[in-house]
């Protein structure tokens, strides 16, 4: 599921890949054919399975 509004600028990915960091925090990483990729660190065990980022912040 991806969801795109061009006008308010955010998009809504899910299903990151995950990979673990220093410090017992996992990187989260959501990837859209449409908008690119987007980068989260979290301190939780587990990536959210839906997370929302601005379209500014694609990597």
């Amino acid at each position: 599921m991806v969801a795109f509004n061009a006008s308010a600028g955010r998009i809504t990915l899910n299903n990151p890949e995950s990979q673990p960091l220093p410090k017992g925090e996992l990187l989260c990483i959501y990837t859209s054919s449409v908008a690119g990729t987007f980068t989260f660190i979290t301190k939780s065990k587990k990536c959210p399975a839906v997370k929302t980022f601005d379209i500014s912040q694609a990597e």
